[in-house]
């Protein structure tokens, strides 16, 4: 248990660590967090950057079908959670569909708005017209990352969740994307169902910090869904996900209980409940009329 402590009692993550870790060789552990119970759960078990992803947000915790539905105001809430109570970890906040599409204006005042309530850096996905509105951050000193191969904001125009780079055509306009956002002036990419040894080129011939996510190996970390390793229901299983445990399960058995109980008058019993002195409630009585 003190090792816990310590752990959530460390000093903040920095981009500078983050960068020391991909120099040394030491991976970089990835979660999605969002509310009081999740934060503690990853800050204890050491989590090295947190992502309140948008398409996790969707589809576990609002109830949406894809990552499109998610509004600046959604992050913001969530972000604001992560800003009071992170104590080690690096927060990653992806800026959401519609935020920063439209001008480098948008971009650069929602941006603003996610590290004003307590992000570290921003994340946006794509290259194409992504690529300026990363330049006018950087250029603001708003630190911000990339987010390439299968894109969820995007998936109305990709269609179903699929590899994306393997191909010599494809991993070649990737591999141009990543150099095109290094050159912007992002500091890290989050590579989405891309080809090991495709994410092992972008992860060695350029200075990003690279997180797999989807199943893509060979990057310098790694970004999980917490949602899918506790087990927790959602609309769709990823093939690449594992639950390291069953909570959903454990908290099913454990509400069940309770119901029962409750029906059989069994719960809340004397030692659940609170007392008040007999002279106190005679007292009350009586200006109820009753005494």
């Amino acid at each position: 248990m003190a090792a816990m402590s310590e752990k959530v009692l460390a000093r903040k993550t920095t981009l500078r660590d983050l960068k020391g870790m991909k120099a040394a060789g030491q991976p970089i552990a990835a979660a999605t967090a969002y509310d009081y119970a999740s934060i503690r759960l990853v800050e204890e078990a050491g989590i090295d950057m947190l992502v309140p992803d948008d398409w996790a947000m969707a589809t576990t915790l609002l109830g949406q079908p894809g990552a499109e539905g998610v509004t600046i105001e959604h992050l913001l809430f969530y972000v604001q959670a992560l800003g009071r109570l992170v104590q080690r970890a690096f927060i990653l906040a992806p800026l959401p569909f519609g935020s920063y599409e439209v001008s480098d204006e948008d971009a650069i005042r929602n941006a603003a708005r996610l590290i004003k309530a307590g992000a570290d850096s921003v994340k946006l996905q794509g290259a194409g017209p992504s690529i300026e509105r990363i330049r006018a951050l950087a250029e603001m000193g708003i630190p911000v990352a990339g987010h390439l191969g299968y894109m969820p904001q995007q998936a109305k125009r990709l269609g179903a969740e699929r590899v994306v780079g393997d191909t010599s055509e494809e991993a070649a306009q990737f591999y141009r994307d990543a150099l095109a956002l290094q050159a912007a002036g992002a500091w890290g990419v989050v590579l989405q169902n891309v080809p090991e040894p495709v994410a092992h080129q972008v992860t060695t011939r350029t200075h990003l910090i690279t997180m797999g996510a989807g199943g893509t190996r060979g990057c310098a970390g790694y970004l999980v869904q917490t949602h899918d390793l506790t087990g927790w229901p959602q609309h769709i299983r990823p093939l690449f996900s594992e639950p390291y445990a069953d909570f959903f399960e454990r908290a099913l058995v454990a509400l069940n209980r309770h119901c029962a109980e409750v029906q059989a008058l069994q719960f809340p019993t004397q030692e659940h409940t609170f007392e008040i002195d007999a002279q106190e409630f005679r007292a009350f009585l009586q200006q109820m009329g009753e005494g």
